[in-house]
């Protein structure tokens, strides 16, 4: 896209106008003109399309003081949906979602990774048709495939997956070949912090875990997110417990779902309070102090699973800390991720939206440039 032709800052406006209606509710054209720095007559001619083409529409009026009440906007949820296709050690989540992220269906199926690489796919492509049947036609913009892995640099292969025997899939390749829709893959911890849109007060760092079967991290400053490629969830942080790297005493074989419940089918928020957490908090908070350390950032946000951490353990967990923090390191807070348990298919789909409509990370990007 030449950002110098006209029709490039259409586009661009165009793109502004839908992110503004999908965060703030109820908007009339001249709040929008004036949001923007629109002139009144070019944000009515770009809401007028967008009204024609069904994805916003006009509702009811607004509140006036000066008797001339003027027209409220929303986005159509409905009028458009993605596909979202979240791979993982254990299961493979596929779902169907429309323009406010609510889910329209939802299906989880083993990963079983014994089998070919073909299979594998067959698998995740005859779970897709199944919920693609459910769409009105033409409403799919697109899938987006998210996995805890390295990918290609061009986001169309899975380069190598922990959980996955097999290297090179290229997944986005066969996906839109037997689906007919364009897919975009993404590394899953990168779709969850991007969801999450932690952008922070300029120059403070965000420390985001994703804890649950795995554990992973990634930093986040300035709108820029740094993964840690899995290193913290292998941080040395206890005596006992063999890894699934082959290692003892790292955080995963500690305080992960599969180290705290034999079950291959639980999460995090049905085990909080069947299993002991004495272990698990201690191992967390310690690796959050180490972290702290090297990163210095402000604030931690415990998303994945580990979103639905209850008061009492989320409390313990920062009292710990506290006590671990090196006084020389930067203090920061803990919070909960406000995605909850569905967080990783939320961020797939979340992906999807931003690469096929939204286009927020390519504004995000035209902005730096201007």
């Amino acid at each position: 896209m030449k950002l110098s032709q006209p029709q490039s800052a259409r586009s661009i406006n165009n793109y502004r106008v839908l992110n503004l209606v999908r965060r703030k509710d109820r908007l009339s054209k001249a709040e929008l003109s004036r949001l923007l720095s629109l002139n009144k007559v070019s944000t009515g001619e770009i809401v007028d399309s967008l009204i024609e083409q069904g994805v916003i529409r006009e509702t009811g009026k607004l509140a006036s003081s000066n008797g001339r009440r003027a027209t409220a906007l929303e986005l159509v949820r409905s009028s458009r949906l993605v596909l979202a296709v979240d791979i993982g050690p254990k299961f493979c989540i596929i779902a169907l979602a429309n323009l406010g992220l609510e889910l329209i269906r939802f299906e989880r199926i083993p990963t079983e990774s014994h089998k070919t690489p073909e299979d594998f796919c067959v698998s995740i492509i005859k779970s897709c048709m199944r919920t693609i049947k459910l769409a009105p036609k033409d409403s799919i913009l697109g899938m987006a495939i998210t996995i805890p892995a390295g990918i290609s640099s061009d986001r169309k292969t899975i380069e190598r997956c922990s959980f996955l025997p097999w290297g090179e899939i290229p997944i986005v390749e066969v996906m839109e070949k037997a689906l007919g829709i364009h897919a975009v893959l993404s590394n899953s911890l990168e779709a969850l912090v991007l969801a999450e849109n932690l952008d922070g007060e300029a120059g403070k760092c965000v420390f985001y875990v994703d804890w649950g079967e795995r554990i992973d991290a990634a930093l986040v400053k300035n709108k820029k997110v740094y993964s840690l490629l899995g290193a913290f969830g292998h941080l040395k942080v206890s005596q006992t417990g063999l890894c699934t790297c082959g290692q003892i005493g790292c955080l995963e074989a500690v305080a992960s779902t599969w180290a705290l419940s034999q079950s291959p089918d639980a999460s995090l928020k049905d085990i909080w309070d069947k299993v002991p957490l004495g272990q698990a908090l201690d191992a967390m908070a310690t690796a959050f102090a180490l972290a702290s350390q090297v990163c210095g950032f402000d604030t931690i946000v415990i998303g994945g699973q580990g979103s639905t951490i209850p008061d009492g353990p989320l409390s313990k967990l920062t009292e710990l800390f506290d006590k671990y923090h090196h006084p020389y390191a930067s203090e920061a807070v803990i919070l909960r991720s406000a995605l909850g348990e569905k967080a990783n298919i939320i961020a797939a789909a979340d992906y999807a939206l931003d690469q096929f409509f939204f286009h927020s990370g390519f504004l995000v990007g035209v902005e730096e440039m201007l």
